[in-house]
Formats: C-alpha cells, structure tokens, sequence
C-alpha cells in the first residue's frame, strides 16, 4: 500500500508515503511537504522486507498517524492483499 494524499490548488501530492522504511517509528513523506507519520500500535521492530525496501504489516488495529495540517486533506485508506 502506498499513501497518497493531493490537495485541491497545489501543483502535486500534499504527501507520498511509500511505507519502505527499514527501521525507526516515522513513515517519511517523500513529497517536498515533509508530512510524515507516527507508527501507532506496531512491536519493537514493526519494518520487514518489502519489494523495495522496508515494509509494513499491518494487523487490523496499527496505523499511520499524521498532524493535522490545513494542506492535507482528513481521510481513512485501507488495504488489503
């Protein structure tokens, strides 16, 4: 799963998380924006080996949080296999 968020009036992304991490409790926003999200409810070593990178498994009650920011739009994503 790959984030994405676009905000109306701006030339491109307000955030891009690409979730390939490979350690620390931050999902990096790659987007010039520098919106990056806490890792809530995940163990001591939450990264595993993804296609590219790191990964995240996600098991129904961890998630991603970001501040609040008038750029970024409120949303739920969610996916699956």
């Amino acid at each position: 799963m790959v984030g994405c968020a676009v905000a109306f009036g701006q030339a491109g992304p307000a955030a891009h998380w690409r979730l390939d991490e490979t350690m620390g409790t931050l999902a990096s926003d790659s987007s010039p924006n520098a919106n990056d999200g806490t890792l809530v409810a995940f163990g001591a070593t939450p990264w595993t080996t993804g296609v590219h990178g790191g990964a995240l498994t996600f098991n129904g009650t961890q998630h991603v949080s970001c501040a609040v920011n008038a750029g970024l739009p409120a949303y739920d994503a969610s996916g699956s296999p």
